[in-house]
């Protein structure tokens, strides 16, 4: 792993770029680019996990050729579900890096969690933990190189569309084979500074690819091109894989044998860690109780269509109960859930309860049906038809866990919000939700 003095060089440079390398804004800025630089937030906000093999490279002029840093190997990221100051992604990079031209080649195995930075320092035979903003712990640099921490940041892109003094649409090109749009962008170096889930490398200028089916980025190249200092580097993503099944836990980083783990500075023994982080952050979670959700806050607003097209508003819902329950089929929970729902659909059938299923984050339409074809509950879509999904109410409900059951009453007023948690099993999760119901429709007459 990266020690302190091997990481003075390439740390020096960024600390040049931050401060010397100011691009005043631009007269006129060139926003052609802008649109697709918010979709990609849009897709950033949408995603939960990806996984790709990550390649950095580069070139450059002179002196600083260098000192460009070289590597490949596996990236994962997964949101989880509960942020930590805005913090919710765990990302883990498992591979090799060359700091610079002569050095031998590293292996790497580092984890960013939303409360720590963990390394294994195979020098030391440790694992090293620190806190995610203490500036000790320097692998955080091999994790912002390859990990893309544009597209997790608390807000994603923000350096790109809040630093920009122009966003330049190119003509469209390909990356591992997707066709991508492609975006330069220039910066208003003077008001750099690297805050929490930021990028290391704050270079004047970058250029982005973005697939233009899913908006995530395939590419991206950090440029430096002011008056002495010149040099690209280079991250490619390869066989990206969009919302894959991943548990944050199964990332964690487990102790070799014969290694010690140092917590926060607290030298630990081999023989004293009897819990690897999986088993901590199972434990937190279980500690975790559901925040209390307020009663009786008017719901928002929504205007999707049904399987068969028909038009579906809260408003045109007025007067009965409503079940939003929104799901996946990529959500494992769901899987158990989705038939209780069904069932729950069947029971209040002919009472003035509708049920529906709100599919987020899917791209084929047809396998959403073939799923929901199982099921009584409706099916609702967004009428646009891309995404296919309801993702846009899904934000709107500030859904973060899945599945999430909103319960509303006659008149649009949140009764309350249900999740998976570890002390219930679904059954209860959705008897609690008729139970609620029956309830309800007793006040109301």
């Amino acid at each position: 792993m990266l020690t302190n003095n091997k990481l003075k060089p390439f740390l020096f440079l960024a600390v040049v770029f931050a401060v010397s390398a100011v691009v005043p804004p631009a007269r006129g800025q060139d926003t052609s680019g802008k649109s697709v630089l918010l979709a990609a937030v849009d897709a950033a906000r949408d995603l939960h996990a990806l996984s790709a093999d990550a390649v950095l490279s580069g070139a450059g002029k002179g002196m600083f050729q260098a000192y460009i840093p070289t590597g490949k190997g596996k990236i994962r990221l997964v949101r989880q579900d509960e942020p930590v100051d805005g913090r919710s992604w765990f990302t883990r990079f498992d591979g090799t890096y060359i700091h610079k031209k002569g050095d031998p080649e590293q292996q790497v195995t580092v984890l960013r969690t939303p409360e720590l930075l963990v390394w294994v320092d195979h020098e030391k035979k440790s694992v090293e933990e620190r806190s995610y903003t203490d500036k000790r712990a320097q692998a955080g640099s091999i994790i912002d190189l390859f990990g893309v921490p544009e597209l997790t940041a608390p807000e994603p892109f923000s350096r790109e569309l809040r630093e920009a003094t122009s966003w330049k649409k190119l003509d469209q090109a390909q990356a591992d084979g997707v066709t991508c749009d492609v975006v330069e962008i220039r910066y208003d170096m003077s008001k750099s500074s690297r805050k929490a889930g930021g990028t290391l490398i704050r270079t004047p200028a970058s250029k982005w690819y973005f697939g233009v089916e899913d908006h995530l980025p395939r590419r991206v190249e950090r440029i430096t091109d002011e008056g002495m200092l010149s040099f690209t580097i280079v991250l490619d993503l390869k066989n990206v894989k969009v919302n894959p099944e991943i548990d944050p836990a199964s990332l964690a980083i487990e102790t070799p044998e014969g290694y010690s783990r140092t917590q926060h500075a607290k030298q630990i023994s081999a023989d004293e860690v009897n819990a690897p982080l999986k088993e901590e952050i199972d434990a937190r979670r279980a500690a975790e109780a559901p925040k209390p959700f307020p009663k009786d806050l008017p719901a928002h607003g929504f205007e999707l269509v049904d399987g068969e097209g028909n038009a579906v508003s809260l408003e045109s819902l007025k007067g009965n109960v409503a079940v939003l329950y929104f799901w996946g089929t990529w959500c494992v929970p769901c899987k158990t859930f989705s038939p209780l729902i069904s069932d729950l659909a069947e029971r209040y059938e002919g009472k003035p309860v509708r049920v529906f299923g709100l599919p987020v984050r899917e791209r084929d339409e047809q396998a959403v049906r073939d799923v929901m074809s199982h099921y009584k509950h409706t099916l609702l879509l967004n009428p646009k038809g891309k995404p296919v999904g309801c993702d846009a109410t899904a934000r709107a409900y500030k859904v973060r866990r899945y599945p999430t059951i909103y319960v509303i009453g006659f008149d649009s007023e949140v009764l309350a919000v249900k999740w998976p948690t570890k002390d219930k099993e679904p059954k209860e999760i959705v008897d609690e939700v008729a139970d609620l119901i029956d309830a309800y429709l007793k006040t109301r007459g």
